[in-house]
């Protein structure tokens, strides 16, 4: 009679294990409905500095050179069209693959593409100035 109580109670834990693994922890989670979402974007303004990026392709080495204004471009809509949103001055050569500038009109966000013929470059960072700081 003892033995039959243990089988049935080892077979009842069994179970209760087998139940519990069946049944996710996520289930017993409470829900906490739909939680706000903080937007931020980070803009450079006139007088910022951005940081582009070339790839060091030959081609983009020899169109963008030190001093230069350039037109940035912004990407929008489904069909990707481009809408001017600044110019940038370019300054130096960053390594091989970046070049620094400066926000002479308008505003530029990471994304955003500063072309000239048929070379491109990226703004990828928006570095600290003092004024921002």
């Amino acid at each position: 009679m003892r033995a039959l109580k243990l089988v049935l109670g080892g077979a009842a834990l069994v179970g209760l294990v087998a139940l519990g693994a069946l049944y996710p922890v996520r289930a017993l989670a409470v829900d906490l409905g739909v939680q706000p979402q903080i937007k931020a974007e980070v803009v450079t303004t006139q007088g910022g500095t951005v940081m582009f990026f070339h790839g060091g392709t030959e081609q983009a080495m020899k169109l963008f050179c030190k001093g230069e204004t350039v037109p940035v471009y912004r990407y929008y809509g489904r069909y990707m069209q481009t809408k001017e949103v600044g110019k940038a001055k370019l300054g130096e050569f960053v390594g091989d693959h970046y070049i620094n500038g400066v926000v002479v009109e308008g505003e530029v966000a990471p994304g955003d593409v500063a072309m000239k013929g048929n070379a491109a470059c990226l703004a990828v960072h928006m570095p600290e100035t003092p004024a921002e700081k």
